[in-house]
């Protein structure tokens, strides 16, 4: 790599006016899915079954996934590529490829597995990012959550990025996608009533953050 120069305010200045990509903290797409196509989604979760969703830990040089309710409690159905979930993938492909483009037009190569979360009362998830350190969650570039449940079902459960300090709730809406940066901090309140369902992806790109 050559050396990296200081810049000057002229120059600094010139190349913000020729750059059309911005680093927007998050953006909100409306009516991703109908509400019968999230009751679909949320269907598939007696079908599949479910687990308890794990975080990542290091002990001893050691990396595991192990279940901590204080830290992460929902339950977690995964929703693999075949012909039957086809719809869903395509759909969310093209959100995530328009909203990059006009975007953050991060390299994006591929998707992984969609994950449908369901967070009853008691359910959260503490701070965290969504890019790891190594392997496959060190590619991720974009996160998604896409709200399957109708807003007045469940009180508590709000989605919340940490941007410049301040919390960020985006708003609700059954079917609407939240896609953000998967650098960015973020989590989920506790649910005080009813149970919150959701969809979740992140894609990833060949080669680290760029």
């Amino acid at each position: 790599m050559s050396r990296l120069t200081p810049v000057d305010p002229a120059t600094a200045q010139a190349i913000v006016a020729e750059s059309d990509t911005r680093m927007a903290p998050l953006v909100e797409v409306e009516a991703v899915f109908t509400p019968d196509e999230c009751r679909r989604i949320v269907a598939r979760r007696e079908v599949l079954g479910f687990d308890h969703a794990p975080i990542p830990t290091y002990a001893g040089g050691t990396r595991s996934q192990v279940v901590d309710r204080g830290v992460r409690s929902t339950l977690r159905t995964h929703l693999f590529d075949s012909p039957e979930h086809r719809w869903i993938f395509d759909r969310l492909g093209e959100v995530i490829r328009i909203t990059n483009d006009h975007t953050w037009r991060f390299r994006l190569s591929f998707m992984e597995p969609l994950q449908h979360l369901s967070y009853p009362e008691g359910g959260h998830f503490l701070w965290h990012s969504d890019l790891g350190d190594t392997g496959i969650t060190s590619l991720r570039k974009v996160s998604a959550t896409i709200l399957l449940s109708e807003p007045d079902a469940y009180d508590g459960g709000d989605l919340q990025l940490l941007v410049a300090g301040k919390e960020i709730t985006p708003g609700r809406g059954q079917g609407k996608a939240v896609l953000f940066p998967s650098f960015m901090n973020h989590r989920v309140t506790e649910v005080t009533r009813g149970t919150r369902h959701v969809l979740i992806l992140w894609t990833i790109g060949k080669s680290a953050f760029r």
